[in-house]
């Protein structure tokens, strides 16, 4: 049995060494193969290219500012920002009380979270340059995991805090979770600042008279949306290469350490 783990450690390590190797190879490929547009050009492209095709979507990089139109303030943070996304956990502690092999009587604390909500900014967001200051529509959400959003904040909020004292309502509508001991909450926040630089790698399209940018749709392009520079981008994406590789060598190492136990 022990060799059978071993082996499995081994080739989960390597398998996922392998697709975060493929995944930024591919992301590093497009971005640096595709030229950036100006907002302007890419529109007229879509222009012409949708008069016969109504779906047309035109794979773009883009570089702007993002901007809203309304006043956005981030709840946790309570600074002006284009987008947030707030994650609220009910944190607890549980106590166990269990019976060692040896028969011995032991006692385990342990920590748990129980994610209690998860809101998103509804106002619309935009991004521009300086060919096309009216500026476009971004569809943040349609980016998913491949957004880069920064640190707002994570922290902790008792029941207690000056900061739970002033936004009291949150605490009937957050409810103290399933633990035994509840601990206080934990805030987490991502954000787009206002008027931030952004980079996006995606597709552009046009509904009724309105333009948008989102998550590319043909066949496996890929697509980011990031606060960060190209730069930044590829330099990361290459080391997230090494550090999987790293992880897989530990778990090469962790695996035969199982395997040589069986014998």
């Amino acid at each position: 049995m022990k060799i059978i783990i071993g082996l499995l450690i081994i080739a989960a390590g390597i398998g996922y060494a392998v697709y975060q190797t493929q995944k930024m190879n591919k992301l590093n490929l497009e971005i640096q193969s595709v030229e950036t547009s100006k907002i302007a050009d890419a529109i007229e492209i879509v222009n012409s290219l949708s008069a016969t095709d109504s779906n047309y979507r035109h794979y773009v990089e883009l570089k702007g500012n993002i901007f809203t139109k309304e006043k956005v303030t981030a709840p946790f943070t309570e600074r002006e920002v284009a987008y947030y996304e707030d994650t609220t956990y009910a944190v607890s502690e549980e106590v166990r009380h269990y019976t060692d092999k040896d028969g011995h009587h032991k006692t385990s604390t342990q920590k748990k979270e129980e994610k209690l909500s998860h809101e998103c900014s509804m106002v619309p967001v935009y991004m521009r340059d300086d060919s096309y200051g009216e500026g476009i529509c971004v569809d943040v959400e349609s980016f998913g995991s491949e957004a880069d959003l920064q640190s707002g904040c994570d922290r902790m909020e008792h029941d207690t805090s000056q900061w739970m004292q002033r936004h009291s309502h949150y605490r009937s509508m957050w409810g103290r979770g399933t633990g035994a001991k509840f601990l206080g909450y934990r805030l987490v926040e991502k954000v787009l600042l206002a008027n931030q630089p952004v980079y996006v790698l995606g597709e552009l399209y046009k509904q009724g008279d309105s333009y948008y940018v989102g998550r590319s749709r043909i066949g496996q392009k890929a697509s980011k949306l990031s606060y960060k520079s190209e730069d930044d981008l590829v330099a990361g994406n290459q080391s997230a290469k090494k550090m999987s590789w790293i992880i897989a060598a530990v778990a090469v190492v962790v695996g035969i350490i199982v395997i040589c136990q069986s014998f």
